[in-house]
């Protein structure tokens, strides 16, 4: 059941997408709609997960590219139109694809890898706030009223991407505590 929750969070991707991207009576205000239901399931389908112990090795890969999905998808649309600027677009892309590739290297690599902890689900909970906020604005407000909770969790996010990288390091360093796996 988490898993089909999750595949209905990326199947939502492209309606949001359709619906920020292109103009129409209360197209925006849709967009919002179809953001807050799908990072809603994010919360549903991993709640389903641990209390019904349906983790499995499928939703470990599909719930985080899900969840990249939604946030690529809310960030290019505030891009369009023109509510958040292109840097800090750029730093968020930059920071998901080194940790991605980083990841998939490790992988190949057959090395242990540091997984989701308590900071980077709460950074991407305040990313997921600050879009949200930054959509109803571009809904409802039509000024810049949230930009800066967008920049502090923008800086958080950065942050979050050091700590990961840091502890991976930590990880496979072999003068580190943890040594080689």
């Amino acid at each position: 059941m988490a898993n089909i929750i999750t595949v209905i969070r990326l199947l939502l991707v492209p309606v949001f997408l359709f619906f920020i991207l292109t103009e129409g009576k209360n197209h925006e205000t849709i967009a919002l709609t179809v953001f807050l239901l799908a990072a809603a399931t994010d919360l549903v389908d991993g709640y389903i997960a641990r209390t019904t112990r349906q983790i499995t090795e499928i939703g470990r890969i599909i719930d985080p590219i899900a969840d990249w999905a939604l946030i690529i998808a809310a960030l290019a649309g505030l891009l369009y139109l023109n509510v958040i600027p292109i840097w800090a677009f750029a730093c968020l892309m930059i920071r998901d694809g080194v940790l991605a590739v980083g990841h998939i290297v490790l992988r190949v690599m057959k090395k242990r890898i540091v997984h989701v902890n308590l900071f980077g689900k709460i950074t991407n909970f305040t990313l997921m706030i600050s879009i949200c906020a930054l959509l109803f604005q571009a809904a409802y407000l039509k000024t810049s009223a949230f930009i800066w909770l967008f920049y502090a969790s923008v800086l958080l996010y950065m942050v979050s991407g050091l700590v990961y990288i840091v502890q991976q390091a930590g990880l496979i360093s072999p003068d580190l505590k943890g040594g080689r796996t």
